[in-house]
């Protein structure tokens, strides 16, 4: 069996990455929304909001913190995947 081509690992690592990041983006989305929605009922209750805004809240701010991590998160994969693709060109012309 052919060993996979280079261009092959980098399209498979990419893929990876990006996957990662959406699913860490999520997950932190859940996580801060659940975690303030709860904080936010605990607390002294604010005068004037209900449920229905201590969520809207909450789902802004974890909606928020989702899409800045898988943000920077996609970028680290794009820089990584730069690294490697450069680090591979400087070997194969060294050899």
């Amino acid at each position: 069996m052919a060993s996979p081509s280079a261009k092959d690992l980098h399209e498979k690592y990419s893929v990876e990455c990006m996957n990662n990041a959406y699913l860490g983006g999520v997950a932190c989305g859940i996580l801060v929304t659940a975690g303030l929605f709860l904080f936010q009922r605990k607390t002294r209750p604010v005068k004037g909001f209900n449920n229905t805004a201590y969520f809207l809240t909450s789902a802004a701010f974890g909606a928020l913190s989702g899409y800045l991590l898988t943000d920077a998160k996609i970028i680290e994969c794009k820089k990584t995947l730069k690294q490697k693709i450069d680090t591979e060109r400087r070997h194969r012309r060294s050899d």
